[in-house]
């Protein structure tokens, strides 16, 4: 990876499973998953997410919104 920018989407070697750069700091790049799950990796854990796992991370993020909303209704 050549540069990493803030909202792109990666996947980290180390957890499996794609996510969102939410902060850089140095070599430290700290991601985040729909539900808000935050953890850091140095940056050389990260590639690039390829289509399939960016995918993967969108229908997340659509579960996630349905899942809040549905939570919105009970009292």
């Amino acid at each position: 990876m050549s540069e990493v920018k803030v909202g792109t989407v990666v996947f980290d070697r180390d957890s499996d499973r794609p996510a969102m750069v939410h902060r850089i700091q140095g070599h430290t790049v700290t991601v985040i998953r729909p539900a808000g799950n935050t953890w850091t990796r140095p940056y050389r854990r990260l590639r690039p997410a390829t289509p399939a796992e960016q995918d993967q991370l969108d229908a997340l993020a659509r579960f996630q919104r349905v899942r809040c909303k549905g939570l919105a209704h009970i009292s």
